[in-house]
């Protein structure tokens, strides 16, 4: 729950300003139409985005799977004794020896992509720490613009029944 609320307060923290600096200088009878735009941008910007993530996500799952597989061998000591003592769990648990091997190396395989998806995640996350860090100082041109104050022919009013 500390994480959602976290992610909660950080989104309020993010888009209200954001929103503000981005419509600060519509006029207001521009209002809703900048507000339609500017929300459909971030939206398309954010489905973009996810997208993008989970695409380098799932590729980097698979280059790290490639490079960890490297190192899954029976040739190697300590692979050889962990590859062994899950099979022996495997038959232990009632499974016959053909089965048992098959599932210690089914139970290797899951190892190897749930840390080679562990490392991809931690990429990603890196990728978007140096995003962030390098945005930052655009931060600085967002310098609030006081709203145009708006003259009477600016303002579009309802025509009235004699006018019409």
């Amino acid at each position: 729950m500390l994480p959602r609320f976290i992610q909660g307060l950080g989104i309020g923290l993010t888009f209200v300003p954001l929103s503000t600096v981005a419509l600060s200088a519509v006029p207001m009878r521009e209002m809703g139409h900048a507000s339609g735009l500017f929300n459909f941008i971030r939206t398309a910007g954010g489905s973009i985005g996810i997208a993008t993530m989970a695409t380098l996500l799932q590729r980097g799952a698979q280059v790290h799977q490639a490079q960890l597989v490297t190192h899954v061998s029976l040739y190697d000591p300590g692979m050889w004794d962990r590859y062994q003592t899950l099979a022996d769990t495997f038959a232990a648990l009632g499974a016959d020896t053909v089965s048992a091997e098959g599932q210690a190396w089914a139970s290797l395989y899951e190892m190897v992509q749930r840390e080679a998806l562990s490392l991809s995640f931690i990429d990603n996350f890196w990728r978007l720490a140096w995003i962030f860090a390098d945005v930052i100082p655009f931060v600085l041109f967002l310098g609030g613009r006081p709203r145009m104050a708006e003259t009477p022919a600016d303002v579009e009013r309802p025509a009235t029944i004699l006018e019409a």
